[in-house]
């Protein structure tokens, strides 16, 4: 969901431009071992200048070297759990979880989070949370489907002094349960998921969602999700005054700024990521009066 040029979120072997080589030179020890990788689907031993060393495949290895491009301490806790620390922020989780942070840490959700509630809808394995507390704001309120994952957000949110109220349930048009089919429960989990397996999830209506959230600012980030803010009356999307939506297709994201700018919302930044999709800004226009 980054829109950096370098990592997983684009083509995995355009490494050969000017940026991407530089970062391989400067971060890793072994890069003539970190470049074989590209041609190889298991796990390889990659030393680090920073003195870490990890078994990791490409796309894990492009997740790590951004990181610590960055300057974060990244530590493997096992073969499917990592660490990573930034300052006073510590968070523990999967592959996933680094490349969602490394997103955050390249600004795509920067805004004015202080004294602020924020609606996190996809909150995945707690890292949205724990940034936006670190930007100021004073409670996180969490809409997560995934069990796997609610572990993982309480040890983030804890650890970290998060001010948060974890729901574990997905948001969506209707009240109930619904089957997801998937292959992995990882970042592109949602409703528009397509696989072999399947999960039975909780719903919650986003209208009842947003209008007891009391929150200032919300993030829809959860596959087919943000379609349902669609068919929301004017007067309920009204109720808060920022959005950040990840739009996960052209169709999708045509149809959100269409509803948002009727309104009366204008569109503040986008930030464009892998294929089609994007996130998008929008702030409500304090001169369209509500009704």
């Amino acid at each position: 969901m980054s829109n950096s040029g370098d990592g997983i979120w684009n083509n995995p072997r355009a490494i050969v431009s000017p940026k991407g080589l530089i970062k391989i030179l400067r971060t890793t020890t072994n890069f003539w071992s970190a470049l074989v990788l590209i041609f190889l689907k298991d796990r390889r031993r990659i030393a680090f200048r920073n003195g870490s060393t990890f078994r990791l495949n490409w796309i894990e290895y492009c997740t790590v070297r951004d990181n610590i491009s960055l300057g974060c301490t990244v530590r493997q806790v096992d073969e499917n759990l990592f660490k990573i620390r930034s300052g006073k922020l510590e968070l523990l989780g999967s592959i996933d979880l680094l490349s969602e942070f490394y997103a955050l840490r390249d600004g795509i959700y920067n805004c004015d989070f202080r004294d602020k509630i924020v609606l996190d809808v996809g909150g995945f394995q707690g890292e949205s949370a724990v940034f936006f507390s670190s930007m100021g704001a004073k409670k996180v309120i969490i809409y997560e489907p995934v069990v796997a994952h609610h572990e993982l957000i309480r040890q983030n949110v804890i650890s970290n002094n998060v001010n948060a109220e974890l729901h574990e349930e997905g948001v969506g048009n209707v009240e109930g349960f619904q089957t997801i089919h998937y292959e992995k429960a990882n970042v592109d989990f949602g409703i528009l998921s397509k696989g072999q397996r399947t999960m039975e999830i909780r719903i919650r209506n986003v209208e009842k969602v947003i209008e007891e959230s009391q929150a200032d600012i919300a993030k829809f980030d959860c596959e087919g999700a943000e379609e349902s803010l669609v068919y929301l009356p004017r007067e309920v999307i009204r109720k808060i005054d920022s959005y950040m939506i990840e739009a996960h297709s052209a169709e999708i994201r045509e149809a959100i700024i269409k509803k948002f700018q009727r309104s009366g919302f204008k569109v503040k930044k986008e930030i464009g990521c892998s294929g089609h999709t994007s996130v998008i800004h929008f702030e409500k226009n304090s001169t369209c009066v509500d009704i």
